[in-house]
This record gives C-alpha cells, structure tokens and sequence, in this order.
C-alpha cells in the first residue's frame, strides 16, 4: 500500500499499523539476544525507536498531503528494518 497509493487514508491506515506493530515488537526480543544482555536488548530496541520515529514522520508527511516525500522516509524505513534485521536475526 504505502508502494502504490496516494489515498490517504490507506497510506494513514498502513502506517498506523506499522507504529502498532513496532510497538508490540518491543515486548519480543529475538531469540538471537539474550534477554539478560541488557547493551543488546537496549540496541534491538533502539533500532525499532528508529523505526517508529520515521513512521511519524511519515505520518506527518501524509497528514500534510506531502505524498512525494514519502518516498523518502519509505526508504529511510527500510534502511532501518535491514539494518536491525542484520544485527538482531
């Protein structure tokens, strides 16, 4: 959706759920991290803070009808998914 539309009410609505599933990915850490090892849980959620910073930014975006730049942060959110995947999975 976020790809190919410019309704902006599918692009608010995918984004919304994207925060809320950052949010719940706070409360699972990856079988690869320890949960004791507080440095690496503390990065892994890090990385998602990154993420959801970027969703509402893109949020805002869409809110203000700025729809070309989302391609920015559609990017900038991928970057930041590939990033934590390397280092967490």
């Amino acid at each position: 959706i976020l790809q190919s539309s410019n309704d902006k009410s599918s692009l608010l609505n995918a984004l919304e759920m994207m925060d809320k599933s950052v949010d719940s990915s706070m409360n699972i850490i990856p079988e690869k991290i320890d949960v004791n090892d507080k440095v690496s849980v503390d990065s892994y959620k890090e990385e998602l803070k990154k993420l959801q910073h970027e969703i509402n930014i893109a949020k805002k975006k869409v809110e203000d009808g700025d729809i070309e730049s989302l391609r920015e942060s559609l990017d900038k959110m991928n970057d930041i998914k590939l990033e934590g995947h390397r280092k967490f999975r």
